[in-house]
Parts: C-alpha cells; structure tokens; sequence
C-alpha cells in the first residue's frame, strides 16, 4: 500500500518550520487561506499550503486507502507563540467534531498502518465529493481536501440492469492500467455502479469475466484477464456486495468480438463482461 506522499513529509516540514524561528509564527503564509469549510483550530496559523490538482490516497480503514482526484489543498497549522498547547489527541478529537458538525461520513480515525493518529471523512456538497484527513503531530496538524466534481457516469446501475435483463450478459467500461490488473481511477465510479445494482437486488449473482486481445503470451494473457477480473470482484466486496454472490473468470484471447488486426478490434476484445448467473 502507498502511503499518502502529504503524510511522508510530516516531521520533516515541521521541524523545518519550526527551526525558521518565531518570527513566522504569527503570521499565515503569503497567499494561505483556510478552506472554506472547514476553520481552524484556536491558537493556529498556516504555516504552509499547497493547492491543485492532483490524486491522493485517504485511509478508510487502518490498512486500506481509496485514491481520491480532484482540486487538493493542503495545510500545515502550527501554534502561534504562547498558544496552549494541544496534545494529538485532542487535535484529533477537535477535527473529529468539526468533520461531524458540518455532516461529514467519518471513514477512519485512529492510527493507519504507519501508526499515524489520522482521521478521514467526506460528503456530498453542491455536485462535489468533499474528502478531507487530518494527521495531528506534536506541534499542530495537517489538514488535506480533496474536492471531486461528480459527472454522469459512464454507464448507470439502470443502464446495466436493462442490458442484462435483455441478453443476461454485458460489457461494462471498466479500465485497467495498461498490462496490469490495477482499476484506473476513473473506473472506480463504473464498479460503484455495479455495487448498487446489485445491491438492489439481492437475488442477483454474476460472473465477473475478464477479456484481452491477442496481443501476448495466451497464458499470460489469461491471468491477466482473471488478475483483472478478481480485482473488481475485491472492489465490489469492499463496497458492500456478499462474495458469495460472485465468481470471477479470466478468458484472455479465448472469446474475440471483433478483429484483432486494427486497433478498434483490439479495444472492443480487450473487454470486463457480467453474466449473470443462475
């Protein structure tokens, strides 16, 4: 598992910060601004902050993490001179609260695997996905926001009913980083609309098959398409959807729908079906 690159650098910033001395410490960094939905706590100041796009990693177990792309910002509060001093712990409990107040899901809050304190939340606001995380240190906190704008999907829980409904099977745009059974994280949505399809109708059982083109060793191949397969099979598990419900199947080469000669052919064959199953 990857650890978020924000809480890598954790101790090192502000021990960096703080050796510049306190004639920073009364002041926010040039340009710096609380997010605006979320203020900080009593006696802080921004030490630091970055924004832009980008992906990050949010735990929402101890040991599990979801990448999360959108506009980011990240800051780094420390206490202003002769603020009291807050232990870890209650920085944590203080975010806690706010992440509650303004009605955020809490996914984790704890220690993650690193044994970082780290809490975690996100909620629906204006057609965006708002996630934020805190990681309280020794001397002030860590704040990152996620905010990822909601699009249509490529394909709806409906849309995947009707087409099973009408052929009991169907392609769904799934996508795999290249050569590898890793979801693409534009895909992520794609399986959270398989989830709750399924989650509708609790009687439905699928096999998750898993197609390439030629292009390969046809062994390889073949655990690929399985590899890639399972992994939805996992995405669904963890979304909520009994194990028990599914089968996963890697066909590699074995079932082409189009010609494997022109890169079109090759696109369509290299494919992620549902079938369903009795």
């Amino acid at each position: 598992m990857r650890t978020p690159t924000w809480a890598l650098s954790c101790s090192l910033a502000m021990a960096a910060l703080l050796a510049a001395g306190p004639a920073l410490a009364q002041q926010d960094a040039a340009g710096a601004k609380d997010h605006p939905m979320f203020g900080r706590l009593e006696g802080f100041y921004i030490a630091e902050q970055e924004r832009g796009q980008g992906v990050e990693r949010f735990h929402v177990a101890r040991k599990r993490t979801e990448a999360v792309e959108g506009q980011r910002t990240l800051t780094e509060y420390l206490p202003r001179d002769g603020a009291r001093r807050m232990s870890p712990h209650t920085i944590l409990q203080a975010q806690l609260q706010e992440f509650r107040l303004i009605g955020g899901q809490v996914l984790h809050h704890g220690e993650t695997a690193r044994d970082d304190l780290y809490a975690s939340m996100k909620l629906l606001r204006a057609g965006k996905e708002i996630w934020a995380a805190v990681v309280p240190g020794e001397e002030g906190y860590r704040l990152l926001v996620v905010e990822r704008v909601l699009v249509k999907p490529e394909i709806t829980a409906e849309e995947i009913r009707t087409a099973l409904d009408a052929d009991g099977f169907t392609a769904v745009p799934v996508r795999f980083v290249p050569g590898k059974a890793g979801l693409q994280v534009r895909s992520q949505e794609v399986v959270a609309q398989i989830a709750a399809m399924l989650k509708a109708d609790e009687g439905l059982r699928l096999s998750i098959e898993g197609h390439t083109d030629n292009r390969g060793n046809p062994k390889t191949l073949k655990a690929l398409s399985e590899a890639r397969a399972r992994t939805v099979l996992q995405a669904l598990t963890r979304a909520g959807v009994d194990a028990k419900r599914l089968k996963a199947v890697g066909w590699g080469s074995e079932k082409p729908v189009a010609d494997n000669r022109t890169p079109a052919g090759r696109a369509r064959n290299e494919r992620l079906e549902l079938v369903r199953q009795q």
